[in-house]
C-alpha cells in the first residue's frame, strides 16, 4: 500500500516536471518553476525511504538487532505523510502567490 502511494507520487512528480502544471483541485493549478519545485518534492519519498533503510541496515549491522517490519513501515508512512503535507502547504502558498500576481 505504501509502495503504491509512493509510486503514484513518483509518477505524478515526473508528469509535473514535464508539463510544469500542478493541479490543486477544483480548477486550481500552479504553473511554471513553482510547479516544478512541487514535482521534485513528489519524487523524494522513495529516495528518502531508501536512505533511511540503508542507515537502519548499517546501524543494525553494528548492533546485531534488526527492527521489526512494523517500524520500517511506520517510517515509510511518516515520510509519505510529511511529503504530502509539505506539497499541500507549498502548493497552496504558490497558488496564492500566483493569484496575487497581476
Amino acid at each position: 500500500m505504501v509502495l503504491g502511494a509512493e509510486l503514484g507520487l513518483l509518477a505524478y512528480g515526473v508528469y509535473v516536471l514535464i508539463t510544469g502544471k500542478y493541479a490543486l483541485g477544483k480548477q486550481r493549478f500552479v504553473y511554471g518553476w513553482q510547479a516544478r519545485v512541487l514535482g521534485v518534492i513528489c519524487l523524494l519519498p522513495l529516495p528518502t525511504a531508501l536512505l533511511i533503510g540503508i542507515l537502519i541496515g548499517l546501524s543494525a549491522a553494528g548492533t546485531g538487532k534488526m527492527p521489526g517490519a512494523g517500524v520500517t513501515t511506520a517510517i515509510e508512512v511518516v515520510i509519505l505523510i510529511a511529503t504530502i503535507v509539505l506539497i499541500t502547504l507549498l502548493g497552496k502558498r504558490f497558488y496564492q502567490q500566483q493569484a496575487d500576481t497581476p
